[in-house]
């Protein structure tokens, strides 16, 4: 990486520094003491001069302005959540909005004929916004404040329109064409209650619309968008309904819509509705329930990696069975789920962690890894082990472990947490795989072994027995700490 000029990193393209500094030090040669001469301006300093001062030229290609690193501006923007209770967006977001009092005349960028990148975050403008230059490209304004965009904005040439944060209700003012742009980023837009028409966006690659969280349907023109591959609506808790979504969507990113379950089976999840060309879908955290899927998803064959995290399910849902190509399953915190069954052969990651009324996983061949920590009540992984009640076993075998004595009387042991102290009755299980006997007991002191060892390994050697008998069985004990997870790598 040190050694390449351009390179990939979380999904972005990236550059050398030594190549940055270069190509920046070319631009400042341009105009060494007029920054609005200069091709492109990137110091958000030199930016806020040139804005203010009216100074920009047909010379400046592209701009990157943010208030808030700007020094001086120290106050939180506030916003009203469904709840009635104001908050910052730092509580939702994971960041704070300082507002600013500078406000900036649009005719400060009319100058800017050939500007065709603009980052304004947080920039406030009084004047005609139809002056901004035609020829714009990308547009990110994050924390644009007024409630639309007018409709006499030039965005006929625009790619790329970035308006997180944004105080926008809705995108535009009635139906407007912008035939060439890819990418609509609305996210955080906390106040946002309404879609455009897609109509009028059909070059549409990649719709982002996570924590709108007024939000409460999307547009039905959504179907008619032919390139979409990308729709991100994480988190948007007053979303009620998806409507059908267009054959060419790539990546459906739902998680954390919890009003979308509660209409029973969720339209958009229907296979006549998916694509073929899915590769990835979230749907954690959305009320779902058995009959909130489908019977069949064997359709979606290019799909990999599925979450269903955090649902109401209480076994797989049948169309998770049929899928061809899934490689990645997640089902985390499903508190109703009680077994993992017919898993896709093609399933090699499973994450099954955290479901308390969990009792049986059933891992595939090609599954080489298992995640099953936290589930008080799993009794079985097939492949790994098998738990039984003490009293569903063989008596010899039962005297062979040691455990006579602990299942006739059973076993009792303490439980301390803050507020009291308890007894609580266990019923002993033991682990049985591939004629392994093993169980576990809470108990402070082992039992009675002839060899006994501390320490991170222990070896011994196997006594002869005196009667020249076969040995027909070795029993070994070990005591640990409580463990907190479980992982399996399977082979």
């Amino acid at each position: 990486m040190d050694r390449s000029l351009l390179y990939f990193e979380n999904g972005r393209v990236m550059m050398h520094p030594l190549i940055k500094e270069m190509g920046q030090d070319v631009v400042r040669q341009e105009s060494p003491k007029d920054p609005g001469k200069r091709s492109r301006l990137w110091n958000h300093q030199d930016s806020l001069r040139v804005l203010k001062e009216n100074g920009g030229t047909r010379k400046v290609e592209g701009l990157i302005l943010d208030m808030q690193r700007i020094k001086g501006s120290n106050s939180t923007s506030i916003v009203k959540m469904d709840s009635g209770i104001k908050r910052s967006y730092d509580d939702f977001s994971g960041r704070t909005i300082r507002a600013n009092k500078v406000n900036f005349k649009v005719g400060a960028i009319e100058k800017m004929k050939n500007l065709m990148l603009v980052q304004l975050d947080y920039a406030t403008f009084s004047g005609s916004y139809k002056k901004l230059p035609k020829k714009l490209r990308l547009l990110r304004w994050h924390g644009l404040s007024i409630q639309s965009i007018p409709s006499d904005v030039p965005l006929q040439n625009l790619v790329v329109l970035d308006l997180r944060y944004s105080k926008l209700k809705e995108v535009w003012d009635g139906f407007k064409v912008v035939g060439s742009l890819k990418i609509l980023n609305l996210s955080y837009s906390v106040e946002l209650i309404k879609t455009p028409d897609f109509e009028g966006l059909p070059s549409l690659e990649s719709l982002l619309l996570s924590r709108c969280l007024s939000l409460t349907h999307i547009c039905k023109s959504i179907g008619y968008l032919e390139r979409l591959v990308l729709l991100d609506v994480r988190d948007c808790r007053s979303l009620r309904d998806i409507p059908c979504l267009p054959r060419s969507l790539e990546s459906l990113k739902m998680e954390g819509c919890p009003n979308l379950g509660g209409l029973g089976r969720v339209r958009c999840l229907d296979s006549c509705s998916l694509s073929s060309l899915l590769v990835n879908i979230d749907v954690s955290g959305c009320n779902l329930c058995n009959n909130s899927f489908p019977e069949d998803w064997s359709d979606l064959l290019s799909l990999k990696f599925l979450n269903i995290s955090s649902n109401h399910i209480t076994s797989l849902p049948a169309c998770v069975k049929s899928l061809p190509s899934l490689e990645v399953l997640n089902a985390r915190k499903c508190s109703y789920l009680q077994s993992v069954l017919d898993v896709p052969k093609t399933v090699i990651y499973l994450d099954t962690t955290l479901n308390l009324s969990l009792e049986k996983v059933q891992p595939t061949p090609n599954t080489t890894f298992l995640a099953v920590y936290g589930c008080e009540k799993l009794c079985s992984v097939e492949g790994c082990f098998k738990l039984e009640s003490v009293n569903r076993f063989d008596r010899q075998i039962i005297r062979y472990l040691g455990l006579e004595s602990i299942s006739e009387k059973g076993m009792r042991f303490r439980l301390d947490d803050k507020a009291n102290a308890y007894m609580k009755e266990v019923s002993i299980k033991i682990s049985y795989e591939f004629g392994i006997f093993s169980t576990y007991v809470l108990e402070k002191t082992l039992p009675c072994f002839r060899y006994k060892e501390s320490g991170p390994t222990i070896s011994f050697r196997v006594p002869s027995h005196p009667n020249g008998s076969r040995v027909s069985g070795l029993n070994a004990c070990f005591m640990s700490t409580c463990v907190e997870y479980a992982l399996f790598f399977l082979r």
